[in-house]
């Protein structure tokens, strides 16, 4: 009696890649070194308004490493699932068997759903009060500018007014020596220049993290939207494939659930590179943002040693 043929052998599981080459940057050693410089210690609220922007980055660039990992993890998976697809249709035993070993894995992101949900409204939080201390300190800017502004058109009448004054004196010049320094004395003093740069570097700082933190937390808006279609795609396969199970006997049911499996194939496929993508993109802007952050502080850390 002639033989079966053998079972083709299901693919043996390997683990999922590490990211760990995928570093942050800068450190947050190093941003923690540069905020215990003595320039920050006179100004707690903009070290805590900066660190809190490079902890959430932080944050955003880990759960992106662990996101490509439950990435790598679901392509593994699917591994099994396409092994059973691409069986012959005469083999219903082994698809069978692989089937069910597929919908009792444990869905990669299901650990990750709840912590990105959390990190993105952390993030968006961030990025709202450093937006409301940019908006603080613009306005504080746009007084000073208006107080030099007054204080121009004071210095303008006064002298003006000393001008008249020494026409009007002129007999008894002695006077108008002896009143010019008094009336000016009265002359709004203008804004110091190093409290005027000193806002400048404030309001850079500010700045530069804003919109750092309004691009992470746009890149997340994609990130988590991604990230919850690929899950309903596999909640969506394990479901078609528990109504075949549920019906093992039935070869209609085996043939039906392998055609729209292997009709979803593609687009399984072209979700998870997408996200793959755009994570990958997302960890560049994050160290790109950081570092732009890093660079200003730095400049404003040594126009104040200079």
């Amino acid at each position: 009696m002639k033989q079966p043929p053998p079972y083709p052998p299901l693919p043996t599981p390997q683990p999922p890649p590490s990211y760990t080459h995928l570093l942050l940057e800068p450190s947050q050693d190093t941003i923690t070194t540069m905020l215990n410089h003595k320039c920050f210690a006179k100004k707690p609220r903009l070290c805590e308004l900066v660190a809190s922007y490079f902890t959430t980055s932080a944050e955003a660039s880990d759960t992106c490493v662990v996101l490509l990992q439950s990435l790598a993890q679901a392509r593994l998976d699917c591994r099994l699932l396409l092994h059973a697809l691409h069986l012959p249709a005469e083999q219903s035993i082994p698809v069978l068997d692989a089937l069910e070993l597929f919908i009792h894995l444990p869905n990669p992101f299901d650990t990750i759903r709840d912590r990105l949900s959390a990190i993105h409204h952390h993030q968006a939080t961030v990025h709202n009060i450093l937006r409301r201390a940019r908006r603080k300190l613009a306005r504080r800017a746009r007084l000073l500018a208006a107080g030099k502004q007054v204080a121009g058109w004071c210095a303008m009448l006064a002298s003006g007014a000393l001008a008249a004054l020494a026409l009007a004196l002129a007999v008894h010049c002695f006077v108008g020596v002896v009143a010019g320094p008094l009336l000016l004395s009265g002359v709004p003093l203008l804004p110091k220049k190093k409290s005027r740069a000193k806002d400048m570097g404030l309001s850079g700082q500010l700045d530069t993290a804003t919109k750092g933190a309004y691009i992470l937390n746009a890149d997340f808006d994609t990130v988590e939207r991604l990230v919850a279609r690929l899950i309903d795609e596999i909640e969506h396969e394990k479901g078609l494939i528990a109504f075949c199970l549920d019906r093992r006997e039935e070869r209609w049911a085996l043939i039906e659930v392998v055609k729209q499996l292997r009709k979803s194939e593609w687009g399984f496929r072209q979700q998870a590179e997408e996200l793959m993508e755009h994570l990958c993109l997302c960890l560049l802007t994050i160290n790109r943002a950081r570092m732009l952050v890093f660079r200003e502080i730095s400049a404003h850390l040594a126009s104040h040693r200079g």
